[in-house]
């Protein structure tokens, strides 16, 4: 049996993270005979709502509401996750992402994070094409299939390298210097 973790950490706000989407794409996974967790890091002012539906789902005992967490004691946790997922309905690129990626965590995130370019340029996990229950389940199949064959571990090393290349603020300075100052070399010529 898969001890995967599947793990989101923001607000509680079923609605606009689409976090009613992850639960009950979670349930098909798990009745469709997945084996994993789904832990979620943060509060908000759905918690019992989102706790009372997963009772309604039959997947309480497979779904930890680990509550707010802040500095160490956060990212301690996210490194325990196999996958980090984010199904937001809108959003800007979540900050705690790409915390995840940076600690090498693979993605299971929505088109609506908006950094799903970057996660299909780098290989970094899965932008899901519809932001459904179904589409959901299938991700966590995807990600259930290369943890039970250890290619997940490749798939958070690439979200780390993305996180490198495309979010490192050393790497964004010297970047925009050499483009700036390629720029500058082309206006005088």
């Amino acid at each position: 049996e898969s001890n995967l973790i599947f793990g989101y950490c923001d607000r509680l706000d079923a609605l606009h993270k689409g976090l009613d989407l992850l639960l009950e794409g979670f349930s098909t996974f798990i009745s469709k005979g997945g084996s994993a967790e789904l832990w979620l890091i943060g509060d908000g002012k759905d918690r019992i709502f989102l706790e009372n539906y997963a009772k309604s789902l039959c997947i309480a005992d497979k779904v930890k509401f680990l509550g707010p967490l802040y500095g160490d004691e956060k990212i301690e946790k996210i490194r325990l996750f196999d996958v980090f997922v984010h199904t937001s309905r809108w959003d800007a690129a979540p900050t705690a992402l790409l915390e995840a990626a940076a600690l090498s965590k693979p993605l299971l995130i929505s088109e609506e994070t908006n950094i799903g370019n970057f996660v299909e340029r780098y290989s970094s996990g899965i932008v899901l094409q519809k932001n459904s229950p179904i589409h959901i389940a299938s991700a966590m199949r995807g990600f259930d299939r290369r943890y039970l064959t250890n290619t997940i571990l490749k798939i958070g090393k690439s979200a780390n390298l993305m996180i490198k290349r495309e979010f490192e603020w050393t790497y964004i300075a010297n970047r925009m210097i050499n483009e700036v100052y390629e720029l500058d070399q082309y206006l005088k010529e």
